[in-house]
């Protein structure tokens, strides 16, 4: 359960806010088409559920959904924007176990849904990294983190599941050529990346043919602070949230959270890169090939593992609407200048 003691920082309050708005006016209002469900509407109805007076929203919000916590019952009630992926949850439970919160979807009596996806777990263990003191963080405990990371990242590979065996008919590395492509004579894109941007979207480029050997695995598509919780005394993570966009994937694709989340860090929208970086890094990957073995190995697969990842971190933020907006959208344009921060930091492939 997260503890009292720990707080986010002063931007949450406005995040949240913005968040919350934004749930009820698109998601609710216009898309659902549902303007007579609001905020007072779904406080009350997790009172109803969890039985209790007891409930507030949770100190930090994700972008999908509105979530509600009632820490006298140990409960969470969150109503999401879609409905998650059933397979994928019980995919994700099968390898994670605890790791990741065990989610019911609530049905009324008659066995209706309310208009909004709605569901019940226990609170995540653990306090979300987003409420630990501002990094830096102590090396120490940031070496733990990054190599549950890895376990975490490796986990999907030692387990034999049919659901994780299936491949595209076409693969997977010609359509990231295709677009790989397409990024790279964007007018937006030649227009404002920097030259180590080009130059490494040019890199992976040149070996993103290597991504077909790697085997398909269970892969969250997030794995960033904000969407985990961890111990605070030793760093260890303690659950991961926020399974929305699992899917069956190319190994390695979500890897570069390493980078963004764990080998650099903002604060007041500039990109700091920690100073025992390669620490971090070797701490990481010496855990994550260890983990892996004899199904994979760094000196046969370490190429293809990298190009994996540098592909997951262009489709991240080198989206066709990032690269569209920016000069229109302050939000586009930090998304964009994040990846110009960090994107040149994740390993050659080569």
């Amino acid at each position: 359960m997260l503890a009292p003691d720990y707080q986010p920082g002063p931007w949450a309050e406005q995040w949240n806010q913005e968040i919350i708005d934004d749930f009820f006016d698109t998601t609710v209002r216009r898309k659902l088409e549902r303007p007579d469900i609001t905020r007072a509407t779904c406080i009350g109805l997790a009172r109803e559920i969890l039985g209790t007076e007891e409930i507030e929203p949770a100190r930090i919000q994700g972008v999908c959904s509105f979530t509600l916590i009632s820490r006298s019952k140990g409960k969470v009630v969150q109503f999401r924007r879609h409905a998650l992926d059933d397979d994928m949850l019980s995919l994700a439970s099968s390898i994670y176990g605890g790791l990741t919160p065990r989610l019911s979807r609530y049905t009324f009596e008659d066995g209706n849904d309310f208009p909004i996806p709605t569901y019940i777990a226990n609170v995540a263990p653990g306090v979300h990294m987003m409420c630990l003191p501002q990094p830096p963080f102590p090396v120490d405990k940031l070496c733990r983190t990054v190599s549950d990371l890895a376990d975490f990242f490796a986990k999907p590979v030692q387990v034999s599941d049919q659901r994780q065996s299936a491949r595209h008919p076409d693969g997977y590395a010609a359509p990231a050529a295709k677009r790989l492509d397409s990024v790279l004579e964007h007018p937006a894109f030649k227009r404002n990346a920097t030259t180590a941007t080009m130059d490494f979207v040019k890199h992976v480029r040149e070996h993103v043919h290597l991504i077909d050997s790697l085997p398909l695995v269970l892969t969250h598509t997030d794995v960033i602070p904000m969407n985990m919780f961890a111990n605070p005394d030793d760093g260890s993570i303690t659950s991961v949230i926020d399974w929305d966009h699992a899917c069956i994937d190319i190994f390695g694709k979500s890897m570069w959270s390493l980078y963004e989340g764990f080998v650099t860090y903002t604060i007041d929208d500039v990109t700091h890169v920690q100073e025992q970086r390669d620490v971090i890094e070797n701490v990481f990957w010496t855990r994550l090939w260890e983990s892996v073995k004899p199904r994979l190995t760094p000196e046969v697969d370490g190429p293809a593992v990298r190009a994996s990842m540098a592909v997951g971190a262009i489709a991240r933020y080198l989206r066709f609407r990032t690269l569209d907006e920016i000069g229109d959208n302050d939000d586009v344009a930090s998304s964009f200048w994040r990846t110009k921060a960090f994107l040149p930091l994740l390993p050659r492939i080569t």
